[in-house]
């Protein structure tokens, strides 16, 4: 029997390497049409799909039609890869995401021998979610409903797909057991499966906090006690309350152990991390209670007040003069009340609070100082024989005499997240109307929760804090450093990666080992970061990892006519902040230049898609082309459905381009720019600058290039198209503040206005916020005039993007304990070019004009011999060329109006993709990887093109000739 086993293997190895593939394999972008009736409203541009061609044999096919479940493709016939996880959305069973709003497919590695492809899509997702709802139900498509597919390819018809389907634990998303590993092989017949497997554990997901010691800390008989030392041995998702030895779990996407004042102590994410015990489970504290906690918080909350811990009752307040649109906006965004039982907490500024209701009035002591960010510190408070008190590091600060007994809630006692029976807005916002439920919790470290149902005396509490504090008042949090890859590389180049931010951010997510890309240079320490944490839009990197990043394209759509299917905010890549829609690709990654594609939805802060009947049901997609030259140049090249925003009367165009400015944690914008923060130049040598406090332009000019003056040694700038776009800066180009309104002028346009339909009354309501007891126009925050030193050339700080997960779209920096952008004051008029130019450069500005000079009109190219000249194209900054021959010879009339500075150039029909270019010109010949680069790349058509950046520049006219050199 084992012989006869054994034989019939040994036919099979046969049968199948007598079909085995030999042969050269390439993967390219191409956009594939097969006459389908959806293809005519199709939104794609022409990287849709992916095929991965064997030289003469056949191709493994990634198309849109099928949602990129790949099929193989010989003259013998076509098969379909088996879909192992099964899928189901709002299209067919053969493509079931009708327009791929969820699903994806990238060329991560392609070389002659192999090929890695990377699919992502969600499985499952309401079919018809009902789009008049400020937050539809849009079914499983958030961080944890996602699945990834890497397919590894090589030449001889080997393929390894591996499979990672999203969990919401995060231990269990990474357990080998959820991988799954197929081994298939790929014949002119067919496909044949040779294997299908989980992955082998290569060591464990749940290990123990090392380096920790469990002190003996003094407590007398508490009711509860979470002393969170359950990872000193082994991190499990569960919690113990050693009061009672009854365990509860943890409810959290990504729980995380850290170390704590002693033992482990667990970590909150400040979205969903908490600790919960039932109500009923806990004693009632009628005469007398104390509570205390160990706490370090990473960031301070978004909503009015968070709890460290508490056992508390909320209700929504409202105020009845302001309804807008027949909803009552006051009750969403006055801020919460509570009404019963005990709360110890901070708000969005670090201030410390104890809340407590006695005899059915609520009290609360309120510290003025700021609990420190990544320290640790011990809050307490206790109320007993008719006092008040509250703590702070095992001594009294606050007090107060109140009589009367406790009113306690029934709601669980929560740690490290509010009483979620209430849905909470984020606070201090730009745009009260434009902020949603958001579930927000305490972000930072926890540590030795206790109650007593009794008042603890002074020295008791000093007792236990000299026992349990630290000694080291540092926590265990990781820094929160923008991951700019700073320093120079080998070689100018791309790759994927996955960028690190902080574990309580990075733990969110359920990303494959490429979700991110970084661009480096090999003469500058900067970078281009294309990173989730801005939603993908390219961020521009100084030496010292400052960042610039820009908007995108922005429209509003809102739904204040209550029109079915409308927004509920504004609509912009920034409010995409699990990145559903947005992704990026790398498309061209070679010595002569990179071309990234960033494709994204303008979504509302619900994920909402604007224009949604005026686009078949497609919302507003663009897709981005980033082509960057080893010189630091870049041109953004913007292709959108979206260029008209239908909000306005008549339709207004969308913009897309409102520089940001980023800032890292802890970075004040006064500390990182010089005096004169802005250069501004144009096309006639002119040179003006901008004042960092006043946003006063001196002198003034029209000017079309800006560079902005980070206090690093590489600087970004941008230049726009003229006469289209003219730079203002300062308050000449915002529109002024309205004053307010009282509240009698509010109540008398309820009754004139009461719906808003247009732009103006918007401004109109916003203006009367603060009259009615809602937020100011700019949050608290905001007037701190240490917080931006009053600049008039910068509008922020905001924190609601990058790295948010708050639907919001804008929110007012409080404190520099969060990711923050600000927005240049500046205004582009125009909008006919989609089109920027950008780059990071050690040089002047001055520098910049010629080059700026000749993307606008750039030399003409006459005399050509055996190429068709198609043009210069300035969305790539490219000639673009047909070869006819094997020697091209033409001339370029350049002069000093109109420079050549090293250009790009595109050379289609080279036809062999190994035969290299060599270059003269005026007969001197240029040498290789130093006047010029070159690489020969596969087209969306399966063509070769020759592509050429000349790093060379003149202003006389020039000869060029182009040969082909066989190998």
């Amino acid at each position: 029997m084992k012989s006869a086993i054994r034989l019939l293997v040994i036919f099979l190895t046969i049968l199948i390497f007598a079909t085995t593939i030999k042969a050269d394999i390439t993967a390219y972008y191409t956009k594939i049409q097969k006459g389908k009736n959806w293809e005519a409203t199709s939104l794609t541009g022409k990287y849709a799909d992916i095929i991965v061609r064997f030289d003469s044999i056949g191709e493994l096919i990634f198309w849109r039609g099928t949602s990129y479940l790949p099929y193989w493709k010989t003259d013998q016939g076509q098969w379909a890869i088996n879909e192992v996880i099964k899928r189901s959305g709002d299209g067919t069973e053969e493509m079931p995401d009708r327009i791929n709003q969820y699903s994806y497919v990238r060329i991560i590695e392609n070389s002659p021998e192999k090929v890695i492809i990377h699919w992502r899509y969600k499985p499952r997702f309401n079919s018809n979610p009902d789009l008049t709802l400020t937050s539809p139900d849009f079914g499983d498509v958030g961080f944890t409903d996602v699945v990834h597919e890497i397919f590894t390819i090589t030449s001889s018809g080997d393929v390894t797909r591996k499979i990672q389907p999203g969990k919401e634990n995060r231990q269990d998303w990474l357990d080998p057991k959820n991988i799954k590993i197929e081994k298939l092989h790929l014949t002119k017949e067919g496909i044949k499966t040779i294997s299908s497997s989980f992955e082998e554990a290569s060591k464990p997901t749940t290990e123990a906090i090392d380096d920790t010691d469990i002190k003996s800390i003094k407590t007398t008989n508490p009711i509860v006690h979470l002393k969170f030392d359950e990872a000193v041995k082994s991190k499990i998702n569960a919690t113990t309350n050693f009061a009672t030895n009854k365990s509860y779990p943890i409810d959290s996407q990504s729980p995380l152990w850290k170390k704590g004042i002693s033992g482990s102590c667990l970590a909150f994410d400040g979205y969903g991390t908490k600790v919960a015990i039932p109500s009923k489970e806990i004693p009632e504290c009628k005469e007398a209670i104390t509570l205390s906690a160990w706490f370090a918080p990473g960031a301070y909350p978004v909503s009015q007040w968070t709890g460290i811990f508490h056992q508390s009752t909320w209700k929504a307040k409202t105020n009845p003069h302001f309804r807008f649109d027949n909803i009552d906006w006051g009750t969403r965004q006055l801020g919460e009340i509570m009404t019963e039982g005990f709360y110890l907490g901070i708000d969005g500024f670090g201030h410390m609070v104890f809340k407590i209701n006695i005899a059915g009035r609520m009290h609360e002591l309120v510290t003025e100082q700021i609990a420190p960010l990544n320290e640790w510190t011990h809050i307490a408070a206790s109320y007993g024989n008719n006092q008040l008190t509250f703590y702070l590091n095992g001594s009294p600060l606050l007090s107060k005499t109140e009589l009367g007994p406790i009113v306690t809630s029934n709601g669980d006692l929560t740690v490290g997240m509010n009483d979620d029976r209430i849905s909470y807005v984020p606070r201090y916002t730009h745009r009260p109307f434009s902020a949603f439920p958001t579930r927000m919790g305490f972000e930072g470290l926890i540590d030795d929760v206790l109650v007593y149902n009794k008042a603890l005396t002074p020295e008791e509490m000093n007792d236990y804090y000299q026992s349990s504090k630290p000694d080291n008042r540092t926590a265990d949090l990781q820094s929160r450093k923008f991951p700019g890859m700073t320093g120079k590389a080998n070689r100018f180049g791309a790759i994927y990666t996955k960028l690190t931010y902080h574990d309580l951010w990075d733990n969110l997510w359920r990303s494959s080992d490429y979700p991110d890309v970084v661009v480096k240079f090999d003469d500058q320490d900067a970078s281009i970061v294309f990173w989730r944490g801005t939603c993908y839009g390219a961020s521009y990197v100084t030496d010292n990892n400052y960042w610039v990043t820009d908007q995108s394209i922005e429209l509003t759509d809102w739904n204040w006519n209550n029109k079915p299917k409308g927004t509920n905010s504004t609509c912009e890549h920034m409010m995409d902040h699990e990145t559903r829609f947005s992704h990026v690709r790398i498309i061209e990654n070679h010595p002569a230049r990179i071309v990234i594609h960033w494709r994204y939805a303008s979504v509302d802060a619900n994920y909402k898609h604007p224009n949604w009947a005026r686009t078949d049901g497609w919302g507003v997609w663009t897709d981005e082309y980033y082509t960057i030259y080893p010189d630091g140049t870049v041109i953004r090249s913007v292709d959108t459905n979206g260029s008209i925003d239908y909000y306005f009367d008549p339709p207004a165009p969308a913009h897309f381009s409102a520089p940001q400015l980023l800032f890292a944690p802890g970075t004040k914008p006064i500390e990182i720019f010089d005096e004169k923060s802005l250069t501004l130049a144009n096309k006639d040598g002119e040179i003006a600058y901008v004042d960092y406090l006043t946003g006063e332009m001196k002198p003034k000019i029209d000017a079309n290039i800006q560079m902005i003056n980070h206090k690093s040694e590489s600087k970004v700038w941008m230049a726009y198209h003229r006469p289209d776009y003219i730079i203002k800066t300062g308050w000449d180009a915002q529109p002024h503040a309205k004053e307010e309104e009282s509240q009698e002028d509010v109540e008398n346009k309820n009754e004139e206005h009461p719906q808003a339909s247009a732009w103006q009354e918007v401004l109109q309501w916003s203006s009367s916020w603060k009259s009615v007891e809602l937020e100011p126009l700019y949050g608290e925050g905001m007037m701190n005039p240490g917080l931006l030193t009053q600049s008039k050339w910068l509008n922020g700080l905001w924190n609601h993007w990058p790295v948010s997960q708050h639907r919001v779209d804008g929110r007012n920096a409080c404190a520099f304990d969060r990711a923050m952008s600000t927005e240049f004051i500046n205004g582009a008029t125009g909008d006919t070019h989609k089109e920027a130019m950008y780059g990071i450069t050690k040089d002047a500005i001055e520098t910049l004009i010629p080059k700026v000079k000749m993307w606008d009109d750039p030399p003409a190219i006459y005399s050509t011999n055996r190429l068709k000249n198609l043009g210069f194209d300035s969305s790539q900054f490219a000639y673009c060329l047909i070869a006819l021959g094997d020697k091209m010879t033409f001339n370029i009339d350049a002069s000093t109006e109109r420079p050549l500075v090293k250009p790009g150039f595109v050379i289609k029909n080279w036809i062999h993709k190994d035969h290299d270019a060599a270059i003269k010109i005026d007969n001197n010949k240029l040498i290789p990887n130093k006047d010029f680069f070159q690489s020969s790349i596969t087209d969306t058509d399966g063509s070769i093109t020759k592509i050429i950046w000349l790093n060379f520049q003149t202003e006389k006219r020039i000869s060029i000739e182009v040969s082909k050199v066989q190998p």
